[in-house]
């Protein structure tokens, strides 16, 4: 349909359960399977991609958003702050860089790392005219049966988002390309009906 870049969302590959499953099918990055499968992808329909997956690199996994174009890998970022349901299974991230794509400079905030505003000022101080924001925001466990309960609650997680990434945008007088997952609990991309 046009697109230039495609934003995946947090950990859509590998799955954000907040349990070790996020950690099980953790690959390299970019040598692993689902980085050169997206890598084959975005040549052949000519378009930029950004997905999550856990990253393993040596003894440790990271939470991590890569980027891959029609000519290859292009970067990636690393979750610097690590939520409560993140921290006993990966290593925090300590770089930000900006990816140059052939449209946009583009920085990457993954999830918590977007209440922190000095993130994006970094970025947006590196010459980052996009901030990509993949997120795997859930809701509390205890999912509520009443349905006029559960609108409230997915419209006041909406409202935040709004105003978090908004004022990100406004503070640094750029884009910002916010996705989360559809759904109440993350699921993994690569489920039994889709391999990568």
């Amino acid at each position: 349909r046009g697109s230039d870049l495609v934003c995946l969302p947090e950990l859509c590959i590998t799955g954000h359960g907040g349990h070790e499953s996020m950690i099980a099918d953790a690959q390299p990055v970019p040598d692993g399977s689902a980085c050169r499968t997206l890598t084959d992808l975005a040549a052949e329909l000519d378009i930029h991609i950004s997905a999550g997956i856990a990253e393993l690199e040596g003894p440790c996994v990271y939470n991590c958003q890569f980027v891959v174009g029609p000519g290859g890998f292009m970067g990636k970022q690393r979750k610097i702050h690590l939520s409560r349901d993140e921290y006993y299974y990966f290593r925090h991230g300590t770089d930000m860089p900006v990816i140059e794509l052939p449209f946009v400079k583009a920085g990457t905030i993954i999830c918590y790392d977007n209440s922190f505003p000095e993130i994006a000022r970094c970025l947006a101080l590196k010459g980052a005219e996009l901030l990509l924001a993949p997120h795997a925001a859930r809701t509390q466990k205890a999912w509520p049966r009443n349905a006029v309960v559960r609108r409230k609650i997915v419209a006041q997680q909406k409202e935040i988002a709004k105003v978090t990434h908004r004022s990100r945008a406004i503070d640094n007088a750029c884009y910002v390309g916010f996705c989360n997952m559809a759904d109440r609990k993350s699921t993994r991309l690569n489920s039994s009906h889709t391999s990568i």
